[in-house]
């Protein structure tokens, strides 16, 4: 992000300018946004956008601890989305439309810039929804037994 947006903050750059790139951070997004390598371009999402919101759109959104939230749609309904990180075993809690502030146009990844619209972008997409309950499946599987490891190891060196 740029020392410009840092000053402005997010809102009221995007408020003003209408676009904003910045370094993406966290590993919720992973594979397709690495911390730290890879720039995202988000829109901002006018009132006129929300309506037209939909499964699979990538939004920039403020939570209810006033963190900010770069996560896919998985359902809409009319007043409350529902996202997830794409490296996510469950999802965020719904928000409200009025919570979205923009909407991912494109990134760069692995120093290759692309839009949604791309090809690449649109069939990741398509494999990230058609393979959400098998992956879903995985990686709670991959918690329980974290826990579970934790848990015995407490248990023996306690």
């Amino acid at each position: 992000m740029s020392e410009h947006a840092n000053s402005l903050g997010i809102e009221d750059y995007l408020r003003r300018y209408g676009m904003l790139t910045y370094r993406f951070q966290g590993v919720s997004m992973l594979p397709l946004l690495r911390q730290g390598r890879d720039d995202v371009t988000i829109r901002l999402c006018a009132e006129a956008d929300i309506p037209k919101l939909k499964r699979g759109d990538v939004i920039l959104f403020k939570d209810y601890r006033g963190a900010y939230i770069l996560h896919r749609i998985v359902h809409v309904e009319e007043h409350e989305i529902i996202t997830r990180g794409d490296n996510c075993a469950y999802s965020d809690q719904p928000i409200q439309s009025s919570q979205v502030l923009g909407i991912l146009t494109g990134y760069t990844h692995n120093g290759r810039e692309r839009t949604v619209e791309d090809r690449s972008y649109r069939a990741y997409s398509r494999y990230i929804a058609m393979t959400t309950p098998v992956r879903l499946v995985y990686k709670r599987a991959c918690i329980r037994l974290i826990e579970l490891a934790r848990a015995m190891q407490t248990r023996f060196n306690g």
